[in-house]
């Protein structure tokens, strides 16, 4: 199955960051998988990666009473 690859813009905005943050993270390995295309100038990413990433910052906030 084919997905389609999203550009740092379209990360960026789905997740509310800046595209510098994304650059920052992907320096620092803090991001998901992402794929380089034509050498090193396109960075694309998978939406399955990105949703796994979003699924991994979900922290339960309640508390059994």
């Amino acid at each position: 199955m084919s997905q389609k690859l999203l550009t740092s813009s379209e990360v960026a905005e789905q997740i509310g960051v800046a595209i510098n943050t994304l650059k920052m993270w992907r320096a620092k390995n803090k991001l998901p998988k992402f794929i380089r295309l034509n050498g090193k100038k396109l960075v694309r990413y998978k939406q399955s990666d990105i949703d796994d990433f979003i699924a991994a910052c979900v922290y339960n906030t309640e508390h059994n009473l």
